[in-house]
This record gives C-alpha cells, structure tokens and sequence, in this order.
C-alpha cells in the first residue's frame, strides 16, 4: 500500500519500549508468545489512519470498484447443493438486491456491542455500552448463522484492559464515554 510497516514492540514511540511486549502479547504463559507483534501502518494509534490509507486506495481505483453507501447487508447468499456462498442480499433505498459474486464473498463480521439481546446472551452483561461504532448490531454474526456457521467462545470480548469493558449506564443508542484519560476513545470507531 506504500507505506513502511511499524513494529508495535521494535519502533513504536508512543509506549515505553519496556511495556510493548506486554501489551502485545496477551498470553505470556503460552509457548510461542514472544513471536506475536502488531504491525502497523505508522508510528501512531487511535487516529484512523489505515482507515484512510484503504480508502484512499479504493477511491484511487473509483474506475474498478463501485461503493455503495447506505447498503446493508441483510442475508448471504448460499447455493443450497453445494453450500458455497455465492454472493449476498443488500437493502439499499428500501430495495432488497442480491449481489453475486465472481471470486469469492469476505465476511467482515464487526462486532454487536451495540445489540443488547447478543450482550446479554453471549456476556450475560445487559448494562454495557458500546465505546466504538454504535452500529455494529451483530449483522453478520447472524448471517453467518443463518449459513450454518456455529458460534464458539462468544463470551470473550475486548475491553482494552479496562474497568472490564463496563461503562457508566448509558442512555439507548449513546456511544459510553471513556473517563481515563484517553478522549480518542469517545468519538468513534475504536
């Protein structure tokens, strides 16, 4: 993508060198752990930037790939033979569209921290509240379901380390706000 990758443990800056490891390798007591690292597209966090680097990408080929906004994806689309996905259903302006696909379907999932039934079935934790995009509802979690993919270790969710991902109650449909010190946190996807 034209960028010099960045070693979260070897050049980050904005953590002292002695603590890099340990944020990046969550599990010290596993064989292997030392191999673990972040990599990154610039000496920096929690400011979006690989966001934008994939999307400038994307509007640098505008002639090549159609974006379309306001497109929500509602159900895979699965050969009912063999199985395979072969594309997926959108809802765009009201209008339920089915898009085939040439070379393959990527599932990004996104997370359902804004999906007060998933919270409470998969974390038994009716009161969090979501610190990143209030619009991740579990939508493709549930279209994967629907296609036969089961669900396994559901219960684990990350918190950053912190307060154990609780938050103050918040008002319905409210992003929670983080009060630590780190205000990058209350104002988007994070």
């Amino acid at each position: 993508m034209g960028v010099k990758s960045v070693s979260f443990i070897n050049d980050f800056s904005k953590i002292p060198k002695e603590y890099r490891a340990e944020v990046a390798q969550e599990y010290p007591e596993l064989k292997g752990h030392e191999a673990h690292d972040y990599t990154l597209v610039h000496n920096g966090w929690f400011d979006a930037v690989l966001w934008k680097l994939l999307r400038q990408k994307v509007l640098d080929r505008k002639d090549k790939i159609d974006v379309w906004y306001e497109a929500r994806a509602s159900h895979l689309i699965q050969d009912p033979v063999s199985k395979m996905i072969k594309g997926v259903q959108i809802e765009k302006l009201g209008q339920k569209i089915n898009v085939l696909a040439r070379r393959g379907v990527i599932l990004t999932t996104g997370g359902f921290e804004n999906n007060k039934e998933m919270i409470q079935n998969y974390l038994a934790a009716p009161k969090l509240a979501p610190l990143g995009t209030i619009y991740n509802k579990g939508d493709g979690i549930s279209m994967a379901q629907e296609v036969g993919a089961k669900m396994w270790h559901m219960y684990n969710y990350e918190s950053l380390g912190l307060l154990h991902g609780l938050s103050f109650d918040t008002p319905e449909g409210e992003r929670s706000k983080l009060v630590l010190g780190w205000p990058e946190l209350n104002h988007g996807s994070g």
